[in-house]
């Protein structure tokens, strides 16, 4: 499996097939060119997803999805390289679980069919219960790698080319078994600026015309967030001492 893709690592690119192009026009905005990170309570892609939910009973499995918006004026979404982070503090390995499957029942894989051109695998890392999820082989973290969703030419695959300017790209899922210090899991595209630093989204690129033989690169792509709120248990201190404040701002 092709497990190499860094900026230093172009000739990996090269040798997929990619030729990516001159940079876009400055006068693309940000708004227009961005990772977009969401979850549910079901897979289904016409289900119900937002930007944060309450997590139910221990157990419960979360699904994550990113979708990735273009402009208008292209003419579908090319390749995108980023990782996904939680917060510090909020992953317990071996007690809260992920599912890498999702997307189409490959455990290493979480990207969806038709933007997994390139060979690649993912695992996810526990850093001092922070949770990541990123190319399979970046113990390490180094910020030059990352997931690496890409759809080839249009010309290639002709019409299973998808020309959605807003696709999902990547689905994996997540079942939260434990008490977080901060009652939440805030899972996190980091782009250099809203959504967190450093710049996690490496890559972010689409195809201009139908007849595109390469992929154009949009700088300034934004990330994203996506909170999970996670209740205390009944009977666990935290749920004993928020029944325990009620009580008393009762009898006040």
């Amino acid at each position: 499996m092709l497990n190499c893709f860094t900026f230093r690592h172009v000739h990996c690119v090269i040798a997929a097939g990619i030729a990516i192009s001159s940079l876009a026009p400055a006068a693309i905005g940000q708004q227009d060119a961005w990772l977009d990170l969401q979850c549910s309570y079901t897979p289904d892609e016409d289900g119900s997803w937002s930007d944060s939910l309450v997590c139910g009973p221990s157990g419960t499995q979360i699904y994550i999805r990113v979708v990735m918006h273009i402009p208008q004026t292209y003419h579908g979404a090319g390749l995108a390289v980023f990782n996904i982070q939680s917060d510090p503090g909020q992953w317990v390995a071996g007690e809260d679980q992920y599912d890498l499957s999702t997307a189409k029942g490959d455990p290493d894989d979480a990207r969806m069919p038709g933007f997994d051109y390139i060979p690649s695998d993912q695992a996810v890392y526990n850093e001092n219960g922070k949770f990541r999820v990123d190319i399979k082989g970046d113990a390490a973290n180094d910020h030059a790698s990352g997931i690496a969703t890409y759809q080839a030419q249009p010309w290639f695959i002709g019409t299973l080319f998808n020309t959605g300017k807003s696709v999902t790209i990547y689905k994996f899922a997540i079942t939260p078994s434990t008490i977080y210090s901060t009652g939440m899991l805030k899972l996190r595209i980091a782009d250099g600026a809203n959504h967190g630093s450093p710049d996690e989204i490496q890559y972010f690129s689409a195809y201009e015309t139908a007849s595109s033989g390469s992929h154009t690169i949009i700088p300034g792509a934004y990330g994203d967030t996506a909170t999970i709120f996670i209740p205390a248990p009944a009977g666990s201190l935290l749920a004993t001492a928020l029944v325990g404040f009620s009580i008393r701002r009762r009898r006040t």
